[in-house]
């Protein structure tokens, strides 16, 4: 989270002294807020830095607090706005809930409930999930709220985005969120993964056939292209694309049209395309293995995505979301991850990124039991999960080979020289660093 580990809270209110108080209460709490003398000094705000929770005054001059929350969800923000309310329109602050507010408070606000408010919203800011039961885009890092903000100002472009990051970074999650963004929820997002597709299959699958194309096509056929009409096409790990449909998608990206297999009549393709992959792209055009026009024509909005050890405010509220998804999947409530817990999640590597964090949860959700998730119980599921692969190949405990020299060195460094601790930090045995230590020649 930004600012503080329990969450950042906005705080709107055309009274100086309100916003005063409330922030005194906040830092009591162990929040730190920030400030909107109005609605729209509040909008600028969550355009500058994501929020956890909005406490909003209803009555303000200009807008209120009720058009503040419609322009909120207007916007598709599904941020918990709690709204603040004197004793006498009480029944105001009750229609502000039917349409959507999370909660009220009264004035002068009370310590107490604003504390159990804040200890229901703060979860339900980090637990936000989409259909199907993915999570929504986590932010509270500098770096992806970098990204948020370049998101935004791609926000009236059609042109194409290239995701970059390794595997696991969420690009998936951040290309749906460029969706809701530019096309709205309403509008068809379909993803293709073309490392999953036969090479044989995969311009059928991307552009549709027509009847009688080849030996199967018993009827005409439209492709991921036309389904995604209106809406956004998602090209995942399109460094795996074959030379062969690249000629074709590059004309899909140039001109937005298209040919079924087998038909004679040009199509044309009302859709925005967002790319992504893990591989360096620029190296592969040098390499004859990517075409160079296509990847100019992809890489007109770039994204890239840093690797979660390096976006250590995201990994508490990521734990959270993945935590509360796994126990709401075994119909249970999430256990609480301890303050030392979230400490020591924010201490491990993460060579699998996000994508490693949300199995660990997952498994420490189907085996944790209890109300509280500590330290021990977390590296006994981890050690569960790293026992194979250390015993199967060791790289894999610690990340691709690439920087598992560079992990190795890290975690010798944090531990001070000390190879049990080292171990540990890395979440492989003494065995598997010091095969790691002679395989780098480290020892």
């Amino acid at each position: 989270m930004s600012g503080s580990e329990r969450g950042l809270v906005l705080v709107v209110d055309d009274e100086p002294g309100v916003r005063m108080i409330l922030g005194g209460l906040l830092r009591q709490l162990g929040y730190s807020s920030v400030e909107a003398a109005g609605a729209d000094e509040a909008l600028a705000a969550l355009q500058r830095e994501p929020v956890d929770v909005v406490i909003s005054d209803y009555l303000m001059p200009g807008h209120d607090g009720l058009w503040l929350l419609g322009e909120l969800r207007r916007s598709q923000v599904q941020t918990p706005v709690v709204m603040l309310t004197a004793h006498a329109t009480v029944d105001v602050a009750v229609e502000a809930m039917r349409r959507g507010a999370f909660d009220f408070l009264t004035k002068p606000v009370d310590r107490d409930a604003l504390a159990q408010v804040l200890q229901k919203a703060v979860p339900v800011a980090e637990q936000r999930f989409l259909e199907g039961g993915q999570m929504a885009l986590v932010a509270a890092s500098p770096q992806m709220q970098a990204v948020m903000r370049l998101c935004e100002r791609m926000l009236r472009s059609k042109a194409p985005v290239l995701i970059t990051g390794a595997s696991g970074t969420g690009k998936e999650v951040v290309a749906k969120h460029l969706h809701r963004l530019r096309c709205g929820e309403e509008q068809p997002f379909v993803a293709v993964n073309c490392s999953a597709i036969p090479e044989a299959l995969l311009e059928s699958e991307l552009f549709g056939h027509v009847k009688g194309a080849f030996t199967g096509a018993t009827c005409d056929k439209p492709g991921r292209v036309e389904q995604a009409s209106g809406g956004t096409l998602f090209l995942d790990e399109i460094g795996d694309l074959p030379l062969a449909i690249q000629v074709k998608l590059l004309r899909l990206v140039q001109e937005k049209t298209f040919e079924r297999v087998g038909g004679l009549g040009t199509k044309s393709a009302d859709i925005c395309i967002v790319a992504a992959t893990h591989r360096d792209l620029a190296a592969m055009v040098q390499q004859k293995t990517f075409r160079e026009d296509l990847y100019f024509r992809l890489n007109v909005l770039p994204l890239h995505l840093t690797p979660l050890r390096e976006r250590g405010e995201d990994i508490a509220p990521l734990a959270r979301g993945f935590l509360a998804r796994a126990a709401a999947a075994n119909s249970r409530p999430p256990p609480e991850l301890t303050e030392d817990a979230i400490a020591h999640l924010r201490t491990l590597p993460w060579p699998g990124n996000a994508r490693e964090l949300g199995n660990l949860m997952e498994r420490v959700a189907a085996l944790c039991e209890g109300s509280q998730v500590t330290v021990g119980q977390i590296e006994e599921c981890r050690q569960l999960g790293l026992a194979s692969a250390a015993d199967g190949d060791p790289g894999l405990a610690a990340g691709a080979a690439g920087d598992e020299r560079a992990l190795v060195e890290q975690a010798l460094a944090r531990a001070r020289g000390n190879r049990t601790l080292a171990a540990r930090l890395l979440g492989v045995s003494r065995r598997t660093l010091y095969y790691k230590l002679e395989r780098h020649g480290l020892s």
